[in-house]
């Protein structure tokens, strides 16, 4: 009795022991997990996952990006998935595809990889490729200022007229060119290599192609006119900061490098109030593929806010870039979402909250991302993030109260960030105690969508956005331009050459038609076939020994068809009489003519009636031709019209050779004699034969 007794009491015990750690762990879950956490509980289900972008192809968003870096008058943006032109802004990132348009007043200066990019009034330049390992500039139009820097990645320029690649630290001028000016490449300093591999720029030349874009003539000589554009200056960096971030650059004459307390680089802007504190002084636009993009209203606000993260000390705000990275990644903006509760908000408008982020927090991305790969590469350099890690790490629950930053929260309605508007003037009031305990966004899951019908510029737009004349079309689909032949028409426009000056043929042009001139004979063209027609005047068919006679005549009014080659095919009729043709007289206007000849009659054959003379039509004269024998038609081919087929006027090299005065007859066929008579010969008698 006593062993159940003691059996049922260490069962109790079990099951005691069970239900305490039970709530201990459940106890332990409900708080706040410290940051960069291990594993944790997966997110709650709601809101759904970013979904992937529309379209066949389902990449990653780009690492490596430019920007717009300076801006002055007109400027227009195009973005290679938009339809329409829009106002450009400063520190707006651009991708391959994207365009910029500078009007007659306007200029830009573009920072794309390790080169400056000046865009020049009236000019279309536009991103053709970009990535960690090359650049490429396509100047569609207008003139365009190039410098690249030393030490970076390889650099391309293209042309309506071929491209080139140019070398580091040069300075260089490209003017596209159109359909009437030729392409011209000016190195000021470095040097250039054009695409067919044989011709080499020095510093000082200049290259001018003209001609069919697809192969164009190329001539080089010294330079004319300068660049107006000076070298990419040396960044003044830490030994251990990456070149390779946009906007990099800029730091050095807007603030100081410094070192922190744990010894990493620290940059502290100068231009700077006393309150200020990141992600607040601009506003929020939505850039493809990412989705919302912070755009600095500072000029160097470009790096600070794509790298790196930040860090209050000693009541100043700096910007840490992180250990070093041969290629950094760029992101849109490098702080975490928060949805305060409505209590910790003074007011009822829905709004959202962001943190910028501090050293060593992960950043969690909210727009679509094929895998884990992408977050791991733009977490680069924090740590405790690898490939098996950083799954768990941008899901895990956090708090406000656990960011390094949670005193420099910024919360706005959400209309704000739907229109565009600066964010300064509306921060809204809010509640720290209860703000505090706010959840951060999981990584993976849209922030905001895009408010429906919402405009990426700020407020109305003054005037009609500038746009190009024309528009661009990509390169792989442009048809090459259209070159006019010397003396001929320009494509699309009026022909060349005044009253009496009939345009010139090229070369795989055919030759254009003229009306024959009255009293004036049609022309051979050299190498061109004569037309088929009768017998020339005052001159029989020619015909060589042992060559079948002409056919002639043909089934008409009062003529006895008559049989061709081999007697069983009708006969084809001659073209027409002209003037000059025997039984015609000369009609007005046409050129008198030498003595009417008759033909003899061909034995067996009934003489040929001729037909009536054709007034209207100019008189054929051809030089003798002793040797050529008559055209014979096909009885298949069809029947031509009587009108005569002008041809163009050959160039002259020799004055025409006279005609004789009495044309040479030829029979038409040799004389048919009869065979002679083989007759046998006379029987002669045998002689008589002696005997002795």
């Amino acid at each position: 009795m006593s062993r159940k007794k003691n059996r049922l009491a260490a069962r109790s015990l079990l099951l005691l022991s069970g239900v305490v750690l039970t709530v201990a762990a459940s106890a332990a879950l409900a708080q706040p997990a410290p940051p960069n956490a291990g594993a944790a509980p997966p997110p709650p289900a709601a809101p759904e996952p970013a979904q992937p972008p529309a379209g066949p192809q389902q990449v990653e968003p780009p690492a490596v990006v430019g920007r717009i870096a300076e801006i002055s008058g007109a400027v227009s943006y195009k973005a290679a998935t938009a339809a329409e032109w829009e106002k450009a802004e400063r520190n707006w990132p651009i991708v391959a595809g994207d365009a910029i348009y500078a009007a007659a007043d306007g200029q830009a200066r573009l920072e794309i990889g390790g080169a400056s990019i000046t865009v020049r009034p009236n000019a279309v330049v536009d991103l053709a490729a970009l990535d960690d390992r090359s650049a490429a500039v396509r100047a569609n139009s207008g003139v365009a200022g190039i410098a690249t820097a030393a030490g970076a990645e390889p650099f391309s320029i293209m042309t309506p007229r071929g491209s080139a690649s140019l070398g580091p630290d040069g300075v260089y001028r490209v003017t596209s060119g159109d359909e009437t000016t030729p392409t011209e490449i000016v190195v000021c300093r470095g040097g250039a290599v054009l695409a067919d591999g044989r011709t080499r720029l020095a510093e000082g030349q200049m290259a001018v192609l003209s001609g069919d874009p697809a192969s164009p003539q190329v001539q080089t000589s010294a330079a004319t006119g300068g660049c107006d554009m000076a070298p990419v200056r040396e960044a003044k960096l830490p030994p251990r900061v990456s070149r390779r971030m946009a906007g990099i650059r800029d730091l050095g004459e807007r603030g100081r490098w410094s070192k922190g307390p744990s010894g990493a680089d620290v940059w502290y802007p100068d231009d700077v109030s006393e309150d200020w504190a990141p992600y607040r002084n601009g506003r929020w636009s939505w850039v493809a593929p990412w989705g919302w993009t912070w755009v600095d209203d500072a000029p160097w606000g470009f790096a600070p806010f794509h790298y790196g993260r930040w860090s209050e000390i000693d009541g100043r705000w700096g910007w840490l870039p992180g250990e070093y990275a041969e290629h950094p990644v760029y992101a849109p903006a490098m702080v975490a979402f928060v949805e305060p509760p409505a209590d910790a908000v003074v007011g009822g408008d829905p709004s959202l909250g962001w943190v910028p982020l501090g050293p060593d927090e992960v950043y969690r991305p909210y727009y679509w991302t094929p895998g884990l790969d992408y977050v791991r590469r733009v977490n680069g350099g924090v740590a405790g993030v690898t490939a098996a890690t950083i799954g768990a790490l941008i899901v895990a629950p956090m708090a406000i109260a656990a960011m390094r930053n949670r005193r420099a929260v910024t919360v706005v309605p959400v209309t704000v960030i739907n229109g565009g508007r600066p964010i300064r003037p509306a921060i809204l009031q809010t509640r720290p105690q209860v703000l505090a305990s706010a959840p951060i966004r999981p990584g993976g899951r849209p922030v905001l969508p895009r408010g429906p019908g919402m405009h990426r510029i700020p407020g109305p737009v003054v005037g009609r956005v500038p746009v190009p004349p024309r528009p661009i079309p990509p390169l792989a689909s442009r048809p090459p331009i259209a070159r006019p032949l010397p003396g001929g028409p320009v494509p699309g426009g009026p022909a060349i050459g005044g009253p009496g000056r009939p345009p010139i043929a090229g070369p795989g042009m055919r030759p254009p038609v003229a009306p024959p001139v009255a009293g004036r004979p049609p022309v051979m063209a050299p190498g061109a076939k004569p037309p088929l027609s009768g017998p020339v005047a005052g001159r029989p068919p020619v015909g060589g020994p042992g060559a079948k006679p002409p056919i002639v005549g043909g089934p008409a009014a009062g003529r006895p068809p008559l049989a061709g080659p081999g007697g069983t095919r009708p006969p084809i009729a001659p073209i027409g009489a002209g003037a000059g043709r025997p039984g015609s007289q000369p009609g007005p206007g046409t050129r008198p003519t030498g003595p009417v000849v008759t033909r003899p009659p061909v034995a067996g054959r009934p003489p040929v009636a001729a037909r009536p003379p054709v007034a209207t039509r100019p008189a054929v004269v051809r030089q003798p031709a002793p040797s050529r024998p008559p055209v014979v038609r096909s009885p298949s081919a069809p029947m031509r019209p009587t009108a005569p087929v002008a041809r163009p006027v050959p160039i002259r090299t020799a004055p025409p050779v006279a005609r004789p005065s009495a044309p040479v007859m030829r029979p038409s066929a040799p004389a048919m004699r009869p065979a002679p008579v083989v007759r046998p010969a006379p029987a002669r008698p045998a002689p008589a034969i002696k005997r002795p």
